[in-house]
């Protein structure tokens, strides 16, 4: 159905249009940084976009020129055309990672607090037939949602005993390195040569915060592993409906959903992505995998919570609304940042009485004040401005938060404290900074050259995921370390757009044929003018001035 796909196509490329534009504009007009303490106070800081346009113009020139070395362009070919150079060069690399995230788990070895020491307690509790935490206000009855990383942390707790946090950290380094085998491999079925693919890898091992990441046991590596591997075999199964890609695709996302939940957004793109793939080639086997999906995720949704309803004897249907999640992330936040976690979900639960159902009441009336505020033109640029910056344009995506707040089993070593210390995070996020906006900037890119290169339908699967993700945590309680997930899916768009574009401009000035492509020419050149205008000039109003309201604030931490 020709109509179908380009009609889905024009949709879903254009709403990410405008969400890659704002990004890339968040990231040129503020950097964020969080405090290194438990008050999780966040900094907007001023940035400027005209500096960033500088160093994006530098770097694609850079780019530009060092392909038409002759010794590049013949390395190159070389990792184009041979399998053996490019398994070297991505075993090296991987090597890099594997002794990144050695050098950072057993480095710093982080004792867990909150929620990830809730759960860990909670798996001990069930392996000895306390189950308190299944009780009206305990910890499971509460929050549901963390049954699935339970059922991890208890087989965790039977193989390795109980409270064991290094081996979590160290499940979490393997997820960082299939993570990093995950996205070029993505990338290839987006069309990527070998060498777009290894320039893929080396973008996420700079990509230092899924490093930082292997600290947090809290399951957002491992699920985001999972996804990654699912959105693989989903769209290789699309092309060859292999039954093994099926299967693969179905128990991974359904367990990366059930570990973390912020990965249902992965769920329903992959369903979206079958369902749209199912109509384009007129094949109802792909929308099977869709059907399946559903289905094995809400089988396992339903038995999970009946069997431990039945060995407990508690009740998880009552936990704290989801509602209450959506009230806390519309409401003005003055101590950390707008609709960031102000404890609205867990004080209005036990204000219910522990009824979800009252609580709800008391959401919706949240929601509603929240609404009458936001209808205000002025109010709701501030609130969405602040809100989105402080969980999209932070280059540490809270990375380094979780370690600077806790303790650690070890004594960190020198290097790493440096690291940790509030100068040193510092300077890793300017230096981060520079990089993000490159991969916003990446993304436009090949929404603007890339349209008609092979693998684009394929890539509204990355896109729709990162337009759910942005949309979800608009309203949703906002944080970075939920944000990570979706930026990772930018980085093969990246750098696919940087080809692209520089490939337009080889074409374009070493051909001359600048004009012959009828009026597609001058709509790329106009289509960039514009965005790269609107990205020095907008930030110049007054309207921006909300980004950079921690500066001085800033200056003053730094400075203690």
């Amino acid at each position: 159905m020709k109509a179908f796909a380009t009609g889905y196509k024009g949709l879903i490329s254009g709403l990410f249009f405008v969400v890659a534009l704002v990004l890339l504009l968040l990231s040129g007009s503020s950097t964020t940084f969080l405090i290194g303490d438990w008050t999780e106070k966040v900094f907007l800081t001023y940035d400027a976009a005209w500096r960033g346009v500088l160093y994006l113009a530098l770097f694609a020139a850079a780019l530009f020129f060092l392909g038409r070395v002759s010794k590049v362009e013949a390395f190159i070919r070389r990792v184009n055309d041979e399998p053996d150079l490019y398994a070297k060069w991505q075993v090296g690399l991987l090597g890099v990672g594997t002794v990144l995230a050695i050098l950072w788990v057993y480095g710093n070895q982080i004792v867990p607090e909150q929620d990830q020491l809730y759960v860990m307690q909670a798996a001990d509790h069930l392996n000895v037939g306390n189950y308190e935490d299944f009780q009206p206000g305990g910890y499971l009855s509460m929050y549901p949602n963390q049954t699935g990383l339970l059922l991890l942390e208890l087989l965790l707790t039977k193989l390795f005993g109980g409270m064991n946090y290094v081996v979590f950290e160290a499940m979490n380094g393997e997820a960082y390195i299939a993570t990093l085998l995950l996205l070029p491999a993505l990338a290839g079925k987006l069309g990527a040569t070998p060498f777009e693919k290894l320039m893929t890898l080396l973008a996420g091992l700079f990509t230092l915060p899924l490093l930082f990441y292997t600290s947090f046991q809290y399951g957002n590596l491992l699920g985001l592993a999972l996804a990654l591997g699912a959105m693989y075999f989903e769209l290789n199964y699309v092309e060859h409906h292999r039954v093994r890609d099926l299967v693969l695709t179905v128990l991974l996302i359904v367990v990366a959903s059930a570990v973390k939940n912020n990965y249902l957004i992965f769920l329903v793109a992959i369903v979206l992505h079958a369902l749209a793939e199912a109509l384009r080639k007129k094949q109802v086997r792909n929308a099977l995998l869709a059907v399946l999906v559903i289905a094995v995720y809400a089988l396992q949704s339903w038995g999970t919570t009946a069997a431990l309803e039945h060995k407990t004897g508690g009740d998880l249907s009552n936990g704290v609304s989801t509602m209450a999640f959506v009230a806390m992330g519309l409401q003005v936040n003055p101590v950390k940042c707008d609709g960031w976690y102000n404890e609205f979900n867990k004080e209005s639960y036990i204000e219910s009485g522990y009824d979800a159902e009252k609580q709800g009441v008391l959401a919706k009336q949240s929601i509603s004040d929240s609404v009458a505020y936001l209808k205000s033109p002025g109010n709701a640029g501030r609130f969405f401005l602040r809100k989105n910056a402080s969980q999209w344009a932070d280059p540490l995506f809270q990375s380094l938060w979780t370690s600077q707040v806790r303790q650690t089993q070890n004594e960190r070593p020198g290097w790493l404290q440096r690291v940790l210390s509030p100068k040193g995070s510092t300077a890793l996020g300017q230096f981060l900074d520079v990089l993000q906006f490159w991969a916003y900037a990446g993304a436009l890119f090949y929404l603007i050259f890339g349209r008609k290169k092979e693998g684009f339908f394929e890539s509204l699967l990355l896109q729709i995921t990162v337009l759910g993700g942005f949309v979800f945590h608009c309203v949703w309680e906002a944080k970075g370390q939920y944000t990570i997930s979706y930026f990772v899916l930018l980085l093969p768009l990246a750098v696919l757009g940087f080809d692209a574009l520089l490939s337009w401009i080889a074409e374009k000035v070493q051909d001359r044929t600048f004009g012959k492509e009828r009026k597609g020419d001058y709509v790329k050149t106009g289509v960039l003018a514009a965005v790269l205008l609107l990205l020095v000039l907008l930030p110049l109003t007054h309207s921006f001035d909300c980004l950079s309201e921690g500066n001085a604030a800033f200056a003053t931490y730094l400075g203690r």
